[in-house]
């Protein structure tokens, strides 16, 4: 048994990322990459999109975020959790397309929702046979950029309700208190 079926979820719904492909093919994620990637921008549209993928599946689902890590001598492959999502680099010789198609496979046994998140169309079309749902990076982005915009016309609207003590106080002790002041 590989690492993959070992893996346990939980969730009803599972998202496998195609985390690189995600950050150059998204358009949410140009303006951080300019011509040259450098490890600070590397880590900085890293960690947007882990701060999308954990918007998007809130509590409600599960998601892996898969780097390649073919070339690196260090990645042994295993997933490390930050907050709700795993993030995991391909085992050194294989690379994220591998990972991600395994990791839908493997999921797809234990759940009918799992949604691979890649413009690849080779990802695409392997996981496509297996009953796995398919979103390509700029749908994506557009489903973040929806839900932050929810997200932030839930705030605006909770920070323009004003809460007072008066508003929260029973009816009868507010009178009582009043009557005090007056007095």
């Amino acid at each position: 048994m590989n690492g993959f079926a070992k893996m346990a979820f939980t969730r009803d719904k599972v998202y496998i990322v195609d985390g690189y492909n995600v950050l150059r093919c998204g358009p949410c994620y140009e303006h951080l990459t300019g011509p040259d990637w450098t490890d600070d921008s590397f880590n900085l549209a890293r960690e947007m999109l882990l701060n999308d993928v954990t918007l998007l599946v809130g509590r409600e689902a599960e998601a892996t975020i898969v780097y390649d890590g073919t070339g690196n001598v260090f990645s042994d492959g295993h997933a490390r959790s930050v907050g709700p999502v795993k993030v995991l680099f391909s085992k050194t010789g294989k690379d994220a397309d591998q990972t991600v198609i395994e990791l839908a496979r493997a999921a797809r046994l234990k759940t009918e929702n799992v949604t691979v998140i890649s413009s690849d169309a080779s990802v695409q079309n392997s996981v496509m046979g297996h009953g796995v749902a398919r979103m390509s990076s700029r749908d994506f982005c557009r489903e973040c950029n929806h839900l932050r915009s929810q997200l932030s016309d839930d705030i605006q609207a909770k920070t323009n309700t004003k809460s007072t003590i008066e508003s929260s106080l029973p009816s009868d002790v507010l009178e009582k208190l009043k009557t005090l002041r007056d007095s």
